[in-house]
């Protein structure tokens, strides 16, 4: 009788150790096999798409809008370049802009906002370097200013328009002509260009360009080893033709094949 009443108790503490609750009240995992062969692996999250930034409803999209509009305004035209993935860009369109100082500051200007991802252009007319970056056109179309940041709060914001003729401008870029750069390639000075003269200046006007050779066989047309001035005014004709050569030898990515579990 002992050894039955010892026998049912032990049967019991092994039903109950292997129940579900026990397992649940003491940390041990349940698998659940009914539900086991439904089980899918967790999804990966798909990175979220940034929104465009909505330039405000005064504003203008596009510069040459802006430059009519100020030619017959007669007012200044404040530029800002920006982007969607620029968090201090949106910052400014979100919480300064709109304010009533800015607004009424604003009323003095035809502004304008440029995306450079859309824009690369305008932005590279204007040497933009940073985001946000905002250029100051008079009404004639001539930059007065510039001043790159964020202004954080509507009274700086406020403050940058105001002050915007005493804001330095961009340096204006030199542009260097063929004459000047056959100058600087023709090392020896006898008006003509050999293949070392020509590679040394490709490769340190070119960041390291690695087919200066072959540039160098394009650009020599009467297959002299040399290259005169006129020549060297058609190295960028032959530089672009080089280019088009090596995009059409470069592999083409291929769409990768969806598997039948995908299908």
């Amino acid at each position: 009788m002992i050894v039955r009443s010892l026998f049912l108790g032990l049967l019991m503490i092994a039903v109950a150790t292997t129940s579900p609750a026990f397992a649940q009240q003491f940390g041990k995992p349940v698998i659940d096999e009914d539900s086991k062969s439904d089980a899918q692996p967790p999804r990966k999250a798909k990175p979220q798409k940034i929104p465009e930034l909505t330039p405000p409803a005064d504003w203008h999209t596009d510069l040459n809008s802006a430059k009519a509009a100020a030619a017959k305004s007669d007012k200044d035209v404040v530029l800002m370049f920006s982007a969607a993935w620029c968090g201090a860009c949106r910052h400014v369109l979100t919480e300064v802009v709109g304010q009533d100082s800015v607004e009424k500051t604003l009323e003095e200007f035809e502004p304008v906002l440029i995306n450079v991802d859309k824009d690369r252009s305008d932005a590279r007319k204007y040497g933009v370097r940073g985001l946000p970056t905002f250029v100051f056109l008079n009404s004639s179309g001539k930059e007065i200013g510039r001043s790159v940041g964020a202004p954080a709060a509507p009274d700086r914001f406020v403050t940058m328009l105001k002050k915007r003729d005493s804001l330095q401008p961009a340096a204006p870029r030199k542009m260097i002509t063929d004459e000047e750069a056959f100058k600087v390639a023709d090392a020896d000075a006898n008006n003509e260009v050999n293949q070392n003269e020509f590679t040394h200046y490709v490769k340190s006007r070119l960041r390291n360009f690695p087919f200066s050779e072959q540039l160098f066989g394009m650009v020599d047309t009467n297959k002299s080893n040399t290259i005169d001035l006129d020549e060297f005014k058609m190295r960028n004709e032959a530089l672009q033709k080089l280019f088009v050569e090596l995009q059409k030898r470069r592999p083409q990515r291929q769409a990768p094949k969806k598997n039948d579990a995908d299908s």
